[in-house]
């Protein structure tokens, strides 16, 4: 896709909604003409404004904790998430957004990311040291599940911007290879929510998250603010 031909289209985009109806509508032609030239269409203009920020994973299936916790912070900022299973032993988690908002929420999990594998870490050490290796790694990821809850719960996105949106949604269609909307951005579990064990320690975790805050502000106003000591 020529990169220069779509910047023309997005012009005459712009121009075709002038109040001027003589402008508006040479600008609205020209416009359908290049799309129809180059093979073009609407979603292709929509996709022109979206970018793409990248984690990789030295895992190939990630725990459903990992994918919750990018998926929290790419909700907050108006981004998708996408996993890529294209390498052998490693996946990528993927921000998809409009400007620098994938930046920042890849940013954001790294740090969020590094700070939780340290407390999955403490939290095996003092607190599941006696159990054998198959039920501390379940206990541990009930842990984590609550500790992302929290996290999710302060930055949960209640009025998304629907026109990034559907520019993010028109890039996956046209950009992504093999994409497919049914696909859902999830993985195994290895806990069962009934265990009274893995109850107590989705609350350890959750608890132990209150003063990890990821702020969003309001508006077109991408900042972040990380705590807990991240």
């Amino acid at each position: 896709m020529n990169d220069e031909i779509l910047r023309k289209i997005k012009r005459c985009m712009e121009l075709s909604r002038s109040s001027n109806e003589h402008e508006a509508a040479l600008a609205l032609k020209q416009m359908q003409s290049l799309m129809q030239k180059h093979g073009f269409n609407e979603k292709h203009v929509k996709a022109a404004d979206v970018c793409e920020s990248m984690y990789e994973l030295k895992v190939q299936k990630p725990a459903q904790w990992i994918l919750d916790l990018h998926n929290a912070i790419g909700q907050a900022l108006d981004c998708a998430s996408v996993i890529s299973h294209c390498k052998y032993f490693n996946s990528d988690l993927v921000f998809i957004g409009v400007g620098s908002s994938p930046e920042i929420a890849n940013y954001a999990f790294e740090v969020l990311f590094r700070k939780l594998k340290q407390n999955r870490a403490e939290y095996i050490e003092n607190s599941l040291f006696r159990y054998k290796r198959a039920n501390k790694t379940k206990l541990a990821d009930a842990y984590c599940t609550g500790w992302v809850q929290n996290v999710y719960s302060k930055v949960k996105n209640l009025n998304p911007n629907l026109e990034i949106k559907e520019k993010v949604e028109a890039y996956k269609e046209t950009k992504l290879k093999n994409f497919n909307p049914d696909n859902t951005f999830g993985s195994f579990k290895r806990f069962d929510r009934e265990d009274g064990r893995a109850i107590a320690a989705m609350s350890d975790g959750y608890n132990e998250s209150k003063d990890v805050n990821i702020f969003v502000a309001t508006g077109h106003k991408e900042q972040k603010q990380l705590g807990g000591g991240a």
